[in-house]
């Protein structure tokens, strides 16, 4: 139930943000596939590991889980609240480190609340009428 509520849905979430444009609909299906040909795989691999190794079946995915973290936590950068040129660039060679990534800090959230502290501060003039030649009369 866990997995279902947590890392089921990084094919469909997760896929789509990272690819690049030009990769996007094939990174993402490859994904999907990846996703359905996994799920076939345990449905087909467990019932018997069931039956031939019984509680050690869970150690196993212990472990799996476990690695899956530390591989997460190096691997997969952080691209919540960002947009997918700021993604672009924590792919690209230059990019951060994984670990190095956090929640936010989108560039368009900070140029708004830029714009939001200096709507105060613009200083606007008031012209009644132009002339033809749009010159302020």
């Amino acid at each position: 139930m866990f997995y279902a509520l947590t890392w089921a849905p990084t094919a469909w979430v997760y896929a789509p943000e990272t690819f690049p444009l030009h990769l996007r609909s094939r990174g993402t299906s490859s994904a999907a596939a990846g996703n359905w040909a996994m799920n076939f795989a345990l449905a087909f691999y467990v019932p018997p590991a069931f039956d031939n190794i019984g509680w050690k079946t869970f150690a196993i995915f212990g472990v799996f889980c476990y690695c899956s973290a530390i591989h997460v936590f190096f691997c997969f950068p952080e691209t919540a609240q960002k947009t997918l040129e700021e993604i672009d660039e924590l792919f690209a060679a230059d990019g951060p480190h994984a670990w190095n990534t956090h929640v936010g800090g989108a560039k368009i959230d900070l140029l708004a609340s830029e714009l939001v502290e200096n709507k105060d501060k613009c200083e606007v003039e008031h012209v009644e009428s132009m002339d033809e030649n749009h010159n302020y009369a």
